[in-house]
Protein backbone atom coordinates (compact mmCIF):
# COMPACT_ATOMS: atom_id res chain seq x y z
CA UNK A 1 0.00 0.00 0.00
CA UNK A 2 2.81 2.34 0.63
CA UNK A 3 3.32 4.19 -2.92
CA UNK A 4 -0.72 3.95 -3.45
CA UNK A 5 -1.25 6.09 -0.47
CA UNK A 6 -1.17 10.39 -0.11
CA UNK A 7 -1.45 12.16 2.64
CA UNK A 8 -3.88 15.36 3.41
CA UNK A 9 -3.06 17.94 6.21
CA UNK A 10 -5.55 19.88 7.67
CA UNK A 11 -3.98 22.45 10.48
CA UNK A 12 -7.34 24.07 11.41
CA UNK A 13 -8.44 26.83 14.01
CA UNK A 14 -10.29 23.91 15.84
CA UNK A 15 -9.10 20.79 14.80
CA UNK A 16 -5.70 19.44 13.43
CA UNK A 17 -6.48 16.07 11.18
CA UNK A 18 -4.18 13.91 8.68
CA UNK A 19 -5.87 11.73 6.48
CA UNK A 20 -4.74 9.11 4.35
CA UNK A 21 -6.02 8.54 0.43
CA UNK A 22 -5.67 5.65 -1.94
CA UNK A 23 -5.56 5.84 -5.43
CA UNK A 24 -9.20 5.67 -5.55
CA UNK A 25 -10.00 8.45 -3.11
CA UNK A 26 -11.14 6.08 -0.67
CA UNK A 27 -10.08 7.08 3.08
CA UNK A 28 -7.37 4.33 4.21
CA UNK A 29 -6.32 5.85 7.91
CA UNK A 30 -7.42 9.06 9.77
CA UNK A 31 -6.54 10.81 12.60
CA UNK A 32 -7.73 14.15 14.42
CA UNK A 33 -6.31 16.20 17.39
CA UNK A 34 -7.31 19.73 18.92
CA UNK A 35 -5.21 22.85 17.64
CA UNK A 36 -3.66 24.01 20.74
CA UNK A 37 -4.54 26.96 22.21
CA UNK A 38 -3.90 29.43 25.10
CA UNK A 39 -5.38 32.01 26.53
CA UNK A 40 -4.14 35.37 27.41
CA UNK A 41 -5.65 38.55 28.87
CA UNK A 42 -8.67 37.41 28.00
CA UNK A 43 -7.50 36.66 24.20
CA UNK A 44 -6.86 33.49 22.65
CA UNK A 45 -3.25 32.70 20.96
CA UNK A 46 -2.12 29.88 18.81
CA UNK A 47 1.53 28.64 20.54
CA UNK A 48 2.76 27.66 17.26
CA UNK A 49 5.76 25.17 18.50
CA UNK A 50 2.33 23.72 20.29
CA UNK A 51 0.56 23.70 17.17
CA UNK A 52 3.30 22.02 14.85
CA UNK A 53 3.87 19.33 17.46
CA UNK A 54 0.10 18.44 17.17
CA UNK A 55 0.39 18.41 13.22
CA UNK A 56 3.06 16.18 13.74
CA UNK A 57 1.64 13.93 15.69
CA UNK A 58 -1.45 13.20 13.66
CA UNK A 59 0.76 12.88 10.88
CA UNK A 60 3.00 9.99 12.59
CA UNK A 61 -0.13 8.53 13.87
CA UNK A 62 -1.12 8.15 9.86
CA UNK A 63 2.49 7.11 8.25
CA UNK A 64 2.37 4.62 11.07
CA UNK A 65 -1.18 2.83 10.08
CA UNK A 66 -0.43 2.91 6.70
CA UNK A 67 3.59 2.65 6.01
CA UNK A 68 5.12 4.94 3.69
CA UNK A 69 3.56 7.04 1.98
CA UNK A 70 3.75 8.73 -1.41
CA UNK A 71 3.07 12.26 -1.02
CA UNK A 72 2.11 15.14 2.07
CA UNK A 73 0.01 18.30 0.82
CA UNK A 74 -0.40 20.47 3.81
CA UNK A 75 -3.27 23.17 4.21
CA UNK A 76 -3.74 25.89 7.20
CA UNK A 77 -5.17 28.73 8.41
CA UNK A 78 -3.80 31.22 6.34
CA UNK A 79 -2.38 34.06 8.79
CA UNK A 80 -1.00 32.37 11.73
CA UNK A 81 2.73 31.27 11.40
CA UNK A 82 5.57 31.82 13.15
CA UNK A 83 9.14 33.87 12.34
CA UNK A 84 12.22 31.40 11.50
CA UNK A 85 15.63 32.96 12.99
CA UNK A 86 18.85 31.04 11.54
CA UNK A 87 17.57 27.48 11.98
CA UNK A 88 15.13 27.69 14.55
CA UNK A 89 11.25 28.02 14.81
CA UNK A 90 10.18 30.95 17.23
CA UNK A 91 8.12 29.89 20.15
CA UNK A 92 5.54 32.81 19.50
CA UNK A 93 1.96 32.73 20.81
CA UNK A 94 0.31 33.67 17.58
CA UNK A 95 -2.60 36.04 18.07
CA UNK A 96 -6.33 34.30 16.82
CA UNK A 97 -7.18 35.45 13.66
CA UNK A 98 -10.52 36.48 14.30
CA UNK A 99 -9.89 39.19 16.79
CA UNK A 100 -9.33 43.22 16.99
CA UNK A 101 -5.79 43.10 17.77
CA UNK A 102 -3.69 44.38 15.09
CA UNK A 103 -6.78 47.22 13.57
CA UNK A 104 -4.81 49.62 14.55
CA UNK A 105 -1.66 48.86 12.58
CA UNK A 106 -4.03 48.51 9.28
CA UNK A 107 -5.90 52.07 10.15
CA UNK A 108 -2.24 53.04 9.91
CA UNK A 109 -1.66 51.79 7.10
CA UNK A 110 -5.25 52.80 5.48
CA UNK A 111 -3.99 56.64 6.74
CA UNK A 112 -0.83 56.47 5.25
CA UNK A 113 -1.91 54.25 1.59
CA UNK A 114 -5.46 55.28 1.16
CA UNK A 115 -7.94 52.71 1.59
CA UNK A 116 -9.30 51.67 -1.66
CA UNK A 117 -5.57 51.70 -2.45
CA UNK A 118 -4.40 49.67 -0.18
CA UNK A 119 -7.55 47.32 -0.46
CA UNK A 120 -7.18 46.72 -3.75
CA UNK A 121 -3.06 46.24 -4.38
CA UNK A 122 -3.78 43.03 -1.16
CA UNK A 123 -6.98 41.99 -2.76
CA UNK A 124 -8.85 42.91 0.40
CA UNK A 125 -6.64 41.33 2.86
CA UNK A 126 -4.65 44.12 4.58
CA UNK A 127 -7.55 44.29 7.12
CA UNK A 128 -7.22 43.06 11.27
CA UNK A 129 -7.35 39.14 10.56
CA UNK A 130 -4.38 39.41 8.40
CA UNK A 131 -1.01 38.28 9.24
CA UNK A 132 0.71 41.73 8.86
CA UNK A 133 -1.67 43.12 11.51
CA UNK A 134 -1.03 40.32 13.86
CA UNK A 135 2.72 40.60 13.48
CA UNK A 136 2.76 44.46 13.80
CA UNK A 137 0.68 43.97 16.87
CA UNK A 138 3.61 41.12 18.38
CA UNK A 139 5.89 43.69 17.30
CA UNK A 140 4.72 46.46 19.43
CA UNK A 141 5.12 44.26 22.27
CA UNK A 142 8.44 43.63 21.67
CA UNK A 143 7.32 40.20 20.62
CA UNK A 144 8.21 39.82 17.18
CA UNK A 145 11.81 38.71 16.40
CA UNK A 146 13.68 39.03 13.10
CA UNK A 147 13.81 36.80 10.78
CA UNK A 148 11.94 34.81 8.01
CA UNK A 149 7.60 34.74 8.60
CA UNK A 150 6.04 31.18 8.00
CA UNK A 151 2.61 30.43 8.04
CA UNK A 152 1.63 27.32 9.93
CA UNK A 153 1.68 25.10 6.82
CA UNK A 154 5.17 26.66 5.47
CA UNK A 155 6.43 26.47 9.17
CA UNK A 156 5.37 22.47 9.13
CA UNK A 157 7.07 22.05 4.83
CA UNK A 158 10.20 23.52 6.48
CA UNK A 159 10.57 21.27 9.43
CA UNK A 160 9.95 18.17 7.03
CA UNK A 161 12.00 19.30 4.23
CA UNK A 162 14.60 22.03 5.64
CA UNK A 163 13.51 24.26 2.77
CA UNK A 164 11.43 27.73 2.59
CA UNK A 165 8.75 27.57 0.68
CA UNK A 166 4.98 29.54 0.32
CA UNK A 167 2.19 29.12 -1.54
CA UNK A 168 0.21 32.04 -3.09
CA UNK A 169 -3.03 31.57 -1.52
CA UNK A 170 -1.50 31.36 1.93
CA UNK A 171 1.26 34.66 0.95
CA UNK A 172 -2.02 36.54 0.75
CA UNK A 173 -3.97 36.39 3.76
CA UNK A 174 -0.27 38.21 4.94
CA UNK A 175 -2.36 41.35 4.00
CA UNK A 176 1.09 42.73 1.96
CA UNK A 177 1.38 40.48 -0.85
CA UNK A 178 -0.14 41.39 -4.23
CA UNK A 179 -2.41 38.36 -5.43
CA UNK A 180 -2.75 39.66 -9.20
CA UNK A 181 0.84 40.65 -9.51
CA UNK A 182 2.23 37.84 -7.72
CA UNK A 183 4.42 40.02 -5.90
CA UNK A 184 5.25 40.78 -2.02
CA UNK A 185 4.69 44.02 -0.78
CA UNK A 186 8.14 45.10 1.36
CA UNK A 187 6.62 48.73 1.73
CA UNK A 188 3.65 47.35 4.16
CA UNK A 189 5.86 45.11 6.18
CA UNK A 190 8.24 48.32 6.98
CA UNK A 191 5.61 50.61 7.40
CA UNK A 192 3.80 48.29 10.27
CA UNK A 193 6.92 48.12 12.29
CA UNK A 194 8.39 44.44 10.46
CA UNK A 195 11.28 46.20 8.66
CA UNK A 196 13.42 42.67 10.20
CA UNK A 197 10.70 40.49 9.38
CA UNK A 198 11.07 38.92 5.50
CA UNK A 199 8.30 36.85 4.13
CA UNK A 200 9.30 33.92 1.79
CA UNK A 201 9.89 33.26 -1.67
CA UNK A 202 6.62 32.14 -2.90
CA UNK A 203 6.85 28.83 -4.96
CA UNK A 204 5.17 27.83 -8.30
CA UNK A 205 1.07 25.94 -7.66
CA UNK A 206 1.96 22.33 -6.62
CA UNK A 207 5.80 22.59 -5.67
CA UNK A 208 7.01 19.86 -3.63
CA UNK A 209 10.53 19.75 -1.74
CA UNK A 210 12.06 16.34 -0.42
CA UNK A 211 11.31 14.71 2.74
CA UNK A 212 15.10 14.90 3.97
CA UNK A 213 14.92 15.96 7.19
CA UNK A 214 15.67 13.68 10.72
CA UNK A 215 12.19 14.58 11.84
CA UNK A 216 10.90 13.82 8.47
CA UNK A 217 12.74 10.26 8.65
CA UNK A 218 11.26 9.89 12.28
CA UNK A 219 7.73 9.97 11.66
CA UNK A 220 8.50 7.92 8.83
CA UNK A 221 8.22 9.63 5.76
CA UNK A 222 11.11 8.49 2.88
CA UNK A 223 13.20 11.59 1.27
CA UNK A 224 11.81 10.34 -2.02
CA UNK A 225 8.61 11.99 -0.16
CA UNK A 226 7.64 15.40 -1.90
CA UNK A 227 5.73 17.35 1.03
CA UNK A 228 3.81 20.20 -0.99
CA UNK A 229 2.39 23.43 1.00
CA UNK A 230 -1.01 22.94 -0.61
CA UNK A 231 -2.50 26.58 0.63
CA UNK A 232 -5.37 28.07 2.66
CA UNK A 233 -7.45 26.18 3.97
CA UNK A 234 -10.66 27.47 2.66
CA UNK A 235 -9.74 27.30 -1.30
CA UNK A 236 -7.87 24.19 -0.54
CA UNK A 237 -11.47 22.43 0.74
CA UNK A 238 -13.03 23.93 -2.11
CA UNK A 239 -10.55 22.12 -4.31
CA UNK A 240 -11.73 18.99 -1.74
CA UNK A 241 -15.07 18.99 -2.96
CA UNK A 242 -14.75 18.22 -6.09
CA UNK A 243 -16.03 21.23 -7.77
CA UNK A 244 -15.18 21.80 -11.44
CA UNK A 245 -14.22 24.55 -13.00
CA UNK A 246 -16.92 27.13 -13.53
CA UNK A 247 -18.37 25.73 -10.31
CA UNK A 248 -19.63 28.34 -7.42
CA UNK A 249 -18.24 26.54 -3.89
CA UNK A 250 -20.66 27.96 -1.02
CA UNK A 251 -19.31 26.33 2.36
CA UNK A 252 -22.18 26.65 5.07
CA UNK A 253 -21.73 26.25 8.74
CA UNK A 254 -20.69 28.86 11.16
CA UNK A 255 -19.85 31.47 8.68
CA UNK A 256 -20.90 31.37 5.06
CA UNK A 257 -18.36 31.78 2.20
CA UNK A 258 -18.66 31.62 -1.76
CA UNK A 259 -15.84 31.01 -3.59
CA UNK A 260 -15.37 30.78 -7.47
CA UNK A 261 -12.55 30.38 -10.14
CA UNK A 262 -11.43 33.21 -12.46
CA UNK A 263 -8.24 33.48 -14.78
CA UNK A 264 -6.03 36.46 -14.56
CA UNK A 265 -6.78 36.85 -17.97
CA UNK A 266 -10.48 37.12 -17.19
CA UNK A 267 -10.29 39.87 -14.50
CA UNK A 268 -7.97 42.00 -17.19
CA UNK A 269 -10.97 41.68 -19.64
CA UNK A 270 -12.94 42.41 -17.20
CA UNK A 271 -13.05 45.23 -14.11
CA UNK A 272 -9.68 44.46 -12.33
CA UNK A 273 -8.79 44.16 -8.95
CA UNK A 274 -10.39 47.68 -7.77
CA UNK A 275 -13.93 47.64 -8.48
CA UNK A 276 -13.85 43.87 -7.09
CA UNK A 277 -12.41 44.44 -4.07
CA UNK A 278 -14.77 47.90 -3.57
CA UNK A 279 -17.32 45.76 -3.71
CA UNK A 280 -16.52 43.38 -0.69
CA UNK A 281 -14.91 40.38 -2.51
CA UNK A 282 -11.97 39.08 -1.50
CA UNK A 283 -9.42 37.51 -4.18
CA UNK A 284 -6.46 35.07 -3.38
CA UNK A 285 -4.97 32.44 -5.70
CA UNK A 286 -6.59 29.02 -6.47
CA UNK A 287 -4.82 26.28 -4.86
CA UNK A 288 -2.74 23.78 -7.30
CA UNK A 289 -3.59 26.44 -10.39
CA UNK A 290 -2.20 29.50 -11.43
CA UNK A 291 -6.08 31.29 -11.91
CA UNK A 292 -7.45 33.47 -8.88
CA UNK A 293 -10.13 32.85 -6.62
CA UNK A 294 -12.94 35.19 -5.96
CA UNK A 295 -14.34 35.07 -2.52
CA UNK A 296 -17.62 36.32 -1.10
CA UNK A 297 -17.56 36.57 2.79
CA UNK A 298 -19.20 38.26 5.71
CA UNK A 299 -22.32 36.34 6.33
CA UNK A 300 -22.19 34.13 9.63
CA UNK A 301 -25.41 32.22 9.62
CA UNK A 302 -24.41 29.70 11.74
CA UNK A 303 -23.55 32.51 14.94
CA UNK A 304 -27.15 33.68 14.21
CA UNK A 305 -28.64 30.40 14.64
CA UNK A 306 -26.94 29.40 17.82
CA UNK A 307 -28.16 32.87 19.04
CA UNK A 308 -31.62 31.50 18.24
CA UNK A 309 -30.88 28.13 19.69
CA UNK A 310 -29.72 29.38 22.70
CA UNK A 311 -33.42 30.63 23.75
CA UNK A 312 -35.25 27.80 22.55
CA UNK A 313 -36.38 24.77 24.27
CA UNK A 314 -36.79 22.63 21.16
CA UNK A 315 -34.05 21.07 19.14
CA UNK A 316 -32.47 22.08 15.55
CA UNK A 317 -34.00 19.36 14.21
CA UNK A 318 -37.49 19.89 15.75
CA UNK A 319 -37.46 23.34 14.24
CA UNK A 320 -36.31 22.68 10.80
CA UNK A 321 -39.28 19.20 10.65
CA UNK A 322 -41.98 22.28 12.05
CA UNK A 323 -40.66 25.36 9.66
CA UNK A 324 -42.90 26.00 6.98
CA UNK A 325 -41.78 25.78 3.63
CA UNK A 326 -38.92 28.07 1.96
CA UNK A 327 -40.65 31.26 0.88
CA UNK A 328 -43.70 31.50 2.89
CA UNK A 329 -41.92 33.25 6.53
CA UNK A 330 -42.08 36.97 6.95
CA UNK A 331 -38.54 38.29 5.62
CA UNK A 332 -35.91 39.03 8.10
CA UNK A 333 -34.45 42.76 8.36
CA UNK A 334 -30.31 43.05 8.23
CA UNK A 335 -30.25 44.86 11.17
CA UNK A 336 -32.11 42.11 12.51
CA UNK A 337 -29.72 39.34 11.51
CA UNK A 338 -26.34 41.46 12.41
CA UNK A 339 -27.92 41.82 16.05
CA UNK A 340 -28.43 37.50 15.97
CA UNK A 341 -24.45 37.44 14.95
CA UNK A 342 -24.06 39.05 18.33
CA UNK A 343 -26.12 37.38 20.25
CA UNK A 344 -28.76 39.56 20.80
CA UNK A 345 -32.38 38.90 19.66
CA UNK A 346 -34.00 41.86 20.12
CA UNK A 347 -37.93 41.31 19.67
CA UNK A 348 -37.44 37.46 18.09
CA UNK A 349 -38.43 34.72 19.61
CA UNK A 350 -37.64 31.20 19.01
CA UNK A 351 -40.52 29.20 17.30
CA UNK A 352 -40.74 27.45 13.51
CA UNK A 353 -41.57 30.55 12.04
CA UNK A 354 -38.78 32.56 13.14
CA UNK A 355 -36.32 30.13 11.95
CA UNK A 356 -37.55 29.62 8.81
CA UNK A 357 -36.93 33.31 8.53
CA UNK A 358 -33.79 33.15 9.64
CA UNK A 359 -32.55 30.43 7.11
CA UNK A 360 -34.45 31.75 4.50
CA UNK A 361 -33.14 35.20 5.26
CA UNK A 362 -29.50 33.54 4.90
CA UNK A 363 -30.48 31.36 2.00
CA UNK A 364 -31.43 34.75 0.38
CA UNK A 365 -28.12 36.76 1.26
CA UNK A 366 -25.96 34.17 -0.04
CA UNK A 367 -27.79 33.54 -3.31
CA UNK A 368 -27.68 37.48 -3.83
CA UNK A 369 -23.74 37.04 -3.10
CA UNK A 370 -23.91 33.82 -5.52
CA UNK A 371 -25.24 36.04 -8.55
CA UNK A 372 -22.61 38.65 -8.05
CA UNK A 373 -20.15 36.32 -8.49
CA UNK A 374 -21.32 34.54 -11.39
CA UNK A 375 -22.05 38.16 -12.60
CA UNK A 376 -18.18 38.84 -12.50
CA UNK A 377 -16.62 35.84 -12.81
CA UNK A 378 -18.72 34.51 -16.09
CA UNK A 379 -19.06 30.90 -14.06
CA UNK A 380 -21.46 29.20 -14.92
CA UNK A 381 -21.15 25.92 -13.18
CA UNK A 382 -22.99 23.82 -10.43
CA UNK A 383 -23.47 25.53 -7.04
CA UNK A 384 -21.45 22.75 -4.82
CA UNK A 385 -22.63 22.96 -1.17
CA UNK A 386 -20.45 21.67 1.73
CA UNK A 387 -19.92 22.51 5.35
CA UNK A 388 -21.94 21.61 8.79
CA UNK A 389 -25.14 23.31 7.24
CA UNK A 390 -25.58 20.50 4.51
CA UNK A 391 -26.86 18.49 7.22
CA UNK A 392 -30.10 20.72 8.01
CA UNK A 393 -32.76 19.78 4.69
CA UNK A 394 -34.45 22.47 5.61
CA UNK A 395 -31.67 25.02 4.79
CA UNK A 396 -30.79 22.95 2.09
CA UNK A 397 -34.32 22.69 0.81
CA UNK A 398 -33.90 26.81 1.32
CA UNK A 399 -30.54 27.00 -1.07
CA UNK A 400 -32.43 25.17 -3.74
CA UNK A 401 -35.44 27.61 -3.96
CA UNK A 402 -33.72 31.13 -3.91
CA UNK A 403 -30.58 29.74 -6.08
CA UNK A 404 -30.75 30.21 -9.71
CA UNK A 405 -28.40 26.88 -10.27
CA UNK A 406 -28.27 23.74 -10.10
CA UNK A 407 -27.61 22.83 -6.98
CA UNK A 408 -25.09 19.22 -5.65
CA UNK A 409 -24.42 18.69 -2.22
CA UNK A 410 -20.81 17.39 -1.52
CA UNK A 411 -20.51 14.14 0.35
CA UNK A 412 -16.54 14.58 1.43
CA UNK A 413 -16.59 15.10 5.27
CA UNK A 414 -13.00 16.37 5.46
CA UNK A 415 -12.84 18.29 2.04
CA UNK A 416 -9.30 20.15 3.21
CA UNK A 417 -7.45 17.22 3.84
CA UNK A 418 -9.07 15.85 0.08
CA UNK A 419 -8.02 19.25 -0.89
CA UNK A 420 -3.97 18.70 -0.10
CA UNK A 421 -3.98 15.43 -0.98
CA UNK A 422 -5.69 16.01 -4.61
CA UNK A 423 -3.21 18.71 -5.14
CA UNK A 424 -0.31 16.54 -4.20
CA UNK A 425 -1.45 13.96 -6.51
CA UNK A 426 -1.87 16.03 -9.23
CA UNK A 427 1.98 17.03 -8.58
CA UNK A 428 2.92 13.61 -8.91
CA UNK A 429 1.11 12.80 -11.89
CA UNK A 430 -1.83 10.76 -10.21
CA UNK A 431 -4.90 12.44 -12.16
CA UNK A 432 -4.69 14.83 -14.73
CA UNK A 433 -5.55 17.85 -12.46
CA UNK A 434 -6.56 18.28 -8.68
CA UNK A 435 -10.33 18.55 -9.73
CA UNK A 436 -9.96 15.10 -11.01
CA UNK A 437 -9.06 13.01 -8.23
CA UNK A 438 -11.53 10.19 -7.81
CA UNK A 439 -13.64 9.53 -4.86
CA UNK A 440 -16.71 11.85 -4.65
CA UNK A 441 -20.27 11.66 -5.13
CA UNK A 442 -22.82 14.29 -5.23
CA UNK A 443 -26.43 14.61 -4.91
Amino acid sequence: MHDDVLIGIDIGSSGTKALAYDRAGAVVAARTVPTPTRQSGGMLDFPVLDVLAAAEQVLAEVVATVGPVAGVGIASIGEVGTILTGQQLADLHFPAWYDDRGADVVAALEASHGRRELATITGGHARATSTIAKLGWLAAQGECPPGTFLGVAGALAWRLTGTVTQEAGLASTSGAFDPVGMRHLPALWDAAGLRSVTPPVVAPAGTGKPAGTTLARALGLRPSCPVVVAGHDHPVAAVGTGAAPGDVVDSVGTSEGLLVAMSREQLAEATGPGPLVADGFTIETWPGTHDLVIMAEGLRPGLAMQALLGECATSRTALDAAAPPPGMAPELDRRESLALERGELGQLRCDPLTWASVIDHYARLAAEQEAALRAVSGAAGRTVLTGGGTRSARWTSAKRWFGAQELVISDVTETVTRGGAAIVGATLGWWPDAATMPGTDSR
